[in-house]
């Protein structure tokens, strides 16, 4: 079994735990109806759970909140993508085209140009908030 940093043995699990733990996990599903939590997180990629998941101006709880949920979010599955930071000064392009390399190796029945966006996101907002 390949070893991960999830909490649950899944992303989705993972997820409903980091909500719980930042009490958050009544208003993101407020904010996600009419649609259920499990019905977005199976459809969805764990990097976009909170950033694609609603308008957060017309949530009650505004952008600034949903913000920082999503800033707590990404340090979680950054310790997952980007497993020490060393990994992270290897340089952008170079970290991602390692993890492309290591990912079509594993999987190839994901999208790599969509994983290496992801990626390369992930790595912009990271430097963001380091």
């Amino acid at each position: 079994m390949e070893a991960t940093i999830f909490k649950s043995d899944s992303p989705q699990g993972h997820f409903i735990q980091f909500l719980t733990e930042n009490d958050c996990i009544d208003h993101f599903k407020a904010n996600i109806s009419p649609r259920s939590i499990d019905k977005w997180l199976s459809s969805t990629s764990y990097f976009n759970y909170v950033s694609a998941a609603f308008e957060w101006d017309k949530s009650p709880e505004g952008i600034g909140y949903w913000d920082e949920i999503d800033k707590r979010w990404w340090n979680e599955i950054y310790r997952k993508d980007f497993p020490s930071h060393a990994d992270y000064i290897e340089g952008k392009q170079q970290l991602i085209e390692r993890l492309l390399g290591e990912k079509a190796a594993k999987d190839n029945s994901v999208d790599l140009n969509a994983y290496a966006l992801g990626l390369s996101d992930m790595y912009d907002k990271m430097e963001s908030i380091n």
